[in-house]
């Protein structure tokens, strides 16, 4: 199964934009849809998101930072900042180098730690990732970001028990966490305990209804139970929240075809075909 997990792929912040106090900025997490072609492949919220400085003006930022770095090359704000905006741009070695930076200059800053471990999550160098999400938390045990995303890293590399260990702990810490709640729901799933992914994917739709994913992934849930008009009722919500969603479309076939009404599987089925020639 593809996980497209729920995690909170933010990068934090010093010294970018002062009024965010929480260190968090809009985000956009990159679905990868494309590849996923079976009926069980489920939705993750991943840590491949993508966050974008203010104005959008990373290169600005770049230019700027590397100036003062020449003026002070001992300043770990400089650096930190430098990083995210490479990390904006996807340049991930670049901002590694640079998160590496202020942790030498800095080394109870806890944010690069986070920071560098969604780089390294972010080219699958997962054990790298769980390392520096590890030291985060020795430095803020209350951080729950970084369990969430300790969680995906143990997920990524099928440990599910400490998996759902990491996101039951980023509940803990924050029972408002609706990608946690996503994340250890596809953990359970991968453990067979559906009545328990249910669970917590119901607890994340109720905290973020609009996350088209957690309702896929529910849908996927009912359909191992077979409760077929309970996966229909999902897999539709979630084409009425992302009417793209190519597999939501495809397991609305499916299902349909299962009750035997061929006619809208088909409808469904073209749809698919509509939004994705090539869809196997």
């Amino acid at each position: 199964m593809l996980l497209f997990s729920s995690s909170n792929p933010h990068l934090w912040r010093r010294k970018v934009m002062q009024e965010l106090n929480q260190g968090f900025v809009d985000a956009h997490y990159n679905s990868g849809f494309a590849d996923m072609k079976r009926e069980d492949d489920a939705v993750v919220h991943n840590t491949q998101g993508v966050v974008y400085s203010e104005d959008d003006e990373q290169t600005r930022a770049i230019t700027a930072s590397s100036k003062m770095v020449e003026l002070d090359p001992h300043d770990a704000d400089t650096y930190y900042n430098r990083g995210i905006a490479y990390s904006d741009m996807s340049e991930l070695d670049l901002a590694i180098q640079d998160y590496t930076k202020v942790i030498q200059l800095e080394p109870g800053f806890a944010n690069a730690y986070y920071n560098r471990g969604v780089a390294y999550s972010n080219i699958d160098e997962l054990d790298l990732a769980i390392q520096d999400y590890t030291k985060a938390i020795e430095l803020v045990p209350d951080y729950a970001e970084a369990y969430n995303n300790r969680g995906l890293a143990y997920s990524e590399k099928s440990d599910f028990d400490l998996a759902i260990a990491n996101y039951s702990k980023a509940i803990e810490l924050n029972q408002h966490h609706a990608a946690a709640y996503n994340n250890r729901g596809l953990a359970y799933v991968s453990k067979n305990k559906l009545d328990l992914a249910i669970q917590d994917y119901t607890r994340a739709i109720e905290l973020n209804p609009k996350f088209s994913g957690t309702y896929y992934n529910r849908g996927i849930a009912y359909g191992r139970k077979d409760e077929i008009d309970k996966s229909i009722a999902d897999y539709s919500k979630t084409v009425e929240l992302d009417s793209n969603f190519a597999n939501a479309y495809y397991n609305l076939g499916n299902a349909y075809a299962y009750k035997g009404k061929f006619t809208i599987a088909i409808a469904n089925y073209s749809k698919v075909v509509e939004l994705d020639p090539d869809y196997i």
